[in-house]
Order: C-alpha cells, then sequence, then structure tokens
C-alpha cells in the first residue's frame, strides 16, 4: 500500500507541476518560479498535502499561495484527470520555506568564510 501511495503522491506531484507551470493563465504567475517540493497523499485518498517552494519574497509568495488557493478547483480537477483512482484528494496548499532557510544558511557561511579571511 505504501508503495501505491508513493506512485500516487510522485504523479500528484507531476501533474501539479505541470498544471501551474503550463495550464494556469495567472499574470500574478508570470515570470515566478513555483515548484512543487513534495506531496504528502493519506492512505484514503481524501487529502494531499502539497508542498509549495515560491523563489520570490515572502508578500510575494502569500499572493502566489492566494492564486493556488483560488485555483484549487481547476488543478483537483487536473489530478483526477491524471489519477486512475476512484477519488480525487482534496488539495491542501503549504507554503514551503525551506529556500529561505537554505538562502539564509547559505549567507551565514558567507559570512564565516569572509570572517576567517581577515
Amino acid at each position: 500500500m505504501a508503495h501505491r501511495i508513493e506512485k500516487i503522491n510522485e504523479l500528484i506531484k507531476d501533474e501539479l507541476s505541470s498544471a501551474i507551470r503550463f495550464s494556469l493563465k495567472d499574470p500574478r504567475l508570470e515570470n515566478k518560479i513555483v515548484g512543487i517540493s513534495r506531496t504528502k497523499t493519506t492512505p484514503d485518498m481524501k487529502y494531499c498535502q502539497v508542498y509549495v517552494s515560491i523563489y520570490a519574497d515572502r508578500d510575494e509568495a502569500e499572493r502566489i499561495m492566494e492564486v493556488l488557493e483560488g485555483a484549487k478547483g481547476f488543478l483537483r480537477k487536473k489530478v483526477a484527470e491524471a489519477l486512475t483512482t476512484r477519488y480525487s484528494p482534496q488539495l491542501i496548499f503549504i507554503y514551503d520555506d525551506s529556500y529561505e532557510n537554505y538562502e539564509h544558511i547559505e549567507k551565514l557561511l558567507r559570512e564565516i568564510k569572509n570572517d576567517e579571511k581577515n
């Protein structure tokens, strides 16, 4: 069963990535990098947590999350078309700020390296 859910998670991730990039026609998404970092579907297939990475400042990321929330029905329909299961899970979008953490750590490491040189 776990292997099946992993396959479904990958399929949902791929389908959402494609739909966001090519099918959503919202000007707020133009020239923005929006990625699905991972998906986590419940065993009963009723819900899917979708972790979204957005390469933008916090305010812009919030606006993009609003766009995704508004397009939730459309995106769920795209997922349903790709799945061969009885149910299409409800999508729960979660902002993944791990990129921000990565950037912060990189900045700190550069500062330490510069301090060591001086």
